[in-house]
């Protein structure tokens, strides 16, 4: 949590409204020198370590998310997994390619992600309804971005049926849920 609040108070330029915080005096100065140390000011760093929560409050609302973005990035071997933008041609990712093992892994991760996102859906309702905090919304794209990446795989081991196939069932289950509620 300390090196993404970091991170994030490094570049910190947001408009901030006043905000009374009374703390004990040695705790005033360690923090005060340890934000000097790294060139941030106090007043970014607390920000960031109050937005860091809200992300992680947020992801731990739906704890499958957290639980599969970890294992994807284990099984791949790489902290990096999203790409907000199309993969470019150029970039690694695009000729990525895993053993049938780590596929077999990977799909697994896929439906987590799927029924994650269906869950997140049904808690909160749609984004084209309902409008999603930052931090929500950051869950949301935690999801979409994480299963793009399972995607790409896919297409590079020409394995896009068995995605399909995780969506088709998802639906079903969708569909076999909303009859249930009818009756």
């Amino acid at each position: 949590m300390y090196k993404q609040a970091l991170k994030k108070a490094q570049n910190a330029e947001q408009k901030k409204v006043g905000f009374n915080l009374q703390l004990p005096v040695g705790l005033k100065k360690d923090f005060e020198k340890l934000c000097k140390a790294n060139g941030v000011s106090v007043t970014s760093m607390i920000v960031s370590l109050i937005e860091v929560t809200l992300e992680e409050s947020a992801l731990a609302m739906e704890p499958l998310v957290e639980k599969s973005i970890d294992n994807l990035k284990k099984i791949l071997n790489e902290d990096n997994v999203f790409y907000p933008n199309p993969i470019g041609l150029d970039n690694p990712m695009y000729s990525r390619k895993v053993s049938k093992d780590e596929w077999k892994q990977l799909l697994n991760i896929y439906k987590d992600l799927t029924t994650a996102e269906y869950n997140f859906v049904e808690n909160y309702g749609p984004s084209d309804i309902v409008e999603y905090s930052i931090y929500q919304q950051n869950v949301i794209n935690s999801i979409e971005q994480s299963k793009r990446y399972i995607e790409q795989i896919a297409r590079n081991i020409k394995c896009d049926q068995d995605i399909q196939n995780i969506h088709d069932e998802m639906m079903d289950k969708f569909v076999e849920k909303l009859k249930k509620e009818e009756k």
